[in-house]
């Protein structure tokens, strides 16, 4: 029962509808329309919320910002989503594999998330601004949420549902663009 395939790709069939899935083509079709459509709303928002930004804080904070940016880009290289990727190209997929997955990624975001939460003094110390280390621990909880996020991004990208890919993208773009 452990080693049942639970995502062997797209069924024969709509379980909810008995229609038959789409070709191919319809399903690249509508994957370009919805990522296409969703990145170029995700990035507007992002600019929008951006500028705005911009013109509320004063530039010594925003310096502030980018500065714990640096540490977060580069711990980000390292976050695990091409271990989640990697699902998408196996064959079948067991329950047994997602968990295993899960695991890792929790224990690698864990350990990154430790990572910028230890340095974020040091960092601080190198940029000689000590506001540097407050913020860079406040964002060394974003890692704790990525093995969730890249799990669920690899599984709808493995089942080539764009659509609801695209909506999750746009989402939280709004959500941070609203709480700008």
């Amino acid at each position: 029962m452990r080693d049942r395939p639970i995502l062997d790709g797209p069924l024969p069939e709509n379980s909810v509808t008995g229609a038959p899935t789409p070709s191919l083509a319809s399903q690249v079709r509508t994957a370009v329309i919805w990522r296409s459509g969703s990145q170029i709303g995700t990035q507007i928002v992002s600019w929008a919320s951006t500028l705005i930004v911009i013109r509320l804080l004063a530039p010594q904070d925003y310096g502030l910002f980018a500065m714990a940016q640096v540490m977060l880009i580069l711990l980000n290289t390292m976050n695990g989503y091409g271990l989640a990727s990697a699902l998408i190209r196996e064959e079948v997929v067991t329950e047994e594999r997602l968990r295993q997955t899960l695991g890792m990624l929790m224990l690698l975001n864990g350990g990154l998330a430790l990572i910028q939460f230890l340095a974020a003094p040091l960092v601080a110390l190198w940029f000689d601004q000590p506001m540097v280390t407050q913020l860079l621990r406040v964002q060394s909880l974003l890692y704790l949420a990525i093995p969730f996020c890249a799990l669920s991004h690899a599984i709808l990208a493995r089942r080539m549902d764009f659509r609801r890919t695209a909506q999750v993208r746009l989402a939280p773009a709004l959500a941070g663009g609203a709480r700008r």
